[in-house]
């Protein structure tokens, strides 16, 4: 039995699917994809509950019938953005996905497989912000797998399936490196990573498959036309990986018929000198500390016209990725 990763899906409108992305996918029992956004109806009126970064949706129609039409059986919401529109809007989310017997995933998931139990542990996010706590239920902070007290006897054969990392790089941070391989000692059977929006090249620490990124499903939203990923075919009988790219633009949907060489390396590939540049620009530029726009936020909390949660600061390092900072700066 097989099971398929997909990658990050946000999409707008109706997204059409060459026939050879269903054909690939038809051998695996169970699909998991991360949906990015939370799903709303065309006309909606919902109010952002963000007030900082991007803010994202899914349209009702458009990914419910992706969702069925690829066969989608799982998916994880335990990320950056499924708070967007508030606690409201996720709950109505996962009941729009439960009436369509699609799973979402929680922080351990047990999927029987050809008579073999197997673990999947679902984690995410960096952010100690306030705003993600509503939703432990739906995976464990990464943080705290760093402090679990029983690694061995959890993580020993499982799969894990995580959502953090920084977006648009091809490197692992110093951070992300010691994370991967510090769960990868406990002998799981792969660990398969979303967030970053962009393929990082598979390896292999401690003979477990890692891919760090696998990127994007379909991943088209407002502006953006086209969007690439990974998707990897796990066989559960016998640990055997098929990998294929796949892409989606101008919202039509194909899958290469090339298998990607997945012979693994055994260590990640490191921050470029470039890419830490680039980094310190983002910071500058984006995410820098702003005190006037802090103490307007301030004078609004006290007033009672912002949430507090969104007073603490303008800083990124609140909301993106906070263990790098001292590697780029």
């Amino acid at each position: 039995m097989k099971i398929a990763f997909l990658g990050d899906m946000v999409i707008d409108r109706d997204v059409t699917v060459d026939p050879q992305v269903r054909c690939f996918l038809r051998s695996a029992t169970h699909i998991i994809v991360n949906l990015e956004g939370i799903i709303l109806g065309k006309g909606h009126g919902a109010t952002p509950f963000k007030t900082y970064g991007s803010v994202i949706y899914n349209d009702h129609d458009a990914v419910m019938r992706l969702i069925e039409t690829v066969g989608i059986t799982h998916v994880n919401l335990y990320n950056n953005h499924m708070i967007d529109y508030g606690e409201r809007e996720l709950e109505r989310t996962i009941e729009i996905l439960s009436k369509a017997g699609i799973n979402v995933l929680t922080g351990r998931n047990a999927f029987t497989l050809d008579g073999c139990c197997i673990q999947l542990n679902n984690s995410g996010l960096v952010e100690t912000f306030g705003i993600y706590d509503v939703s432990r239920q739906f995976g464990q902070n990464i943080n705290d797998m760093l402090l679990e007290k029983n690694p061995a006897e959890i993580w020993t054969n499982s799969i894990i399936h995580t959502h953090f990392g920084i977006e648009q790089v091809g490197g692992l941070s110093e951070y992300e490196s010691r994370w991967f391989d510090f769960i990868a000692q406990f002998g799981p059977r792969i660990i398969v990573r979303h967030h970053p929006h962009c393929i990082q090249e598979p390896f292999q620490l401690h003979g477990v498959p890692c891919f760090p990124s696998i990127g994007d499903f379909a991943f088209n939203f407002n502006n953006k036309k086209a969007s690439e990923g990974l998707v990897v075919m796990y066989d559960v009988a016998n640990s055997s990986l098929e990998c294929r790219r796949i892409e989606c633009a101008q919202y039509h949907l194909r899958i290469s018929s090339e298998i990607v060489d997945i012979q693994v390396r055994e260590a990640p590939n490191r921050l470029s000198e470039m890419e830490c540049s680039q980094l310190r620009m983002r910071y500058q530029s984006e995410y820098r500390e702003d005190a006037f726009k802090s103490l307007k936020k301030a004078i609004k909390y006290f007033l009672g016209r912002e949430k507090p949660e969104h007073v603490l600061s303008m800083s990124s390092k609140h909301f993106i990725q906070p263990y790098v900072l001292g590697e780029i700066l």
